[in-house]
């Protein structure tokens, strides 16, 4: 299983994180990036997605392949 990070979750990156998740044997999201914390909060927590405005921190994070 493949864990990775979405950059934008407007109405797009909502879609293929919706699509995917939890759906795909191969596919697993475990982070988000977004430049709106609170507006994106939500659907990341039902998601299981850990949210940030960092995108450095996000691609040091090593629970991401």
């Amino acid at each position: 299983m493949i864990k990775a990070a979405i950059v934008g979750l407007g109405w797009w990156g909502q879609h293929i994180v919706s699509t995917l998740q939890n759906k795909s044997e191969k596919l697993e999201f475990v982070r988000a990036v977004d430049i709106d914390l609170k507006e994106k909060y939500k659907f990341a927590k039902e998601n299981g997605l850990l949210l940030s405005t960092d995108f450095e921190e996000t691609l040091n994070d090593d629970n991401i392949d």
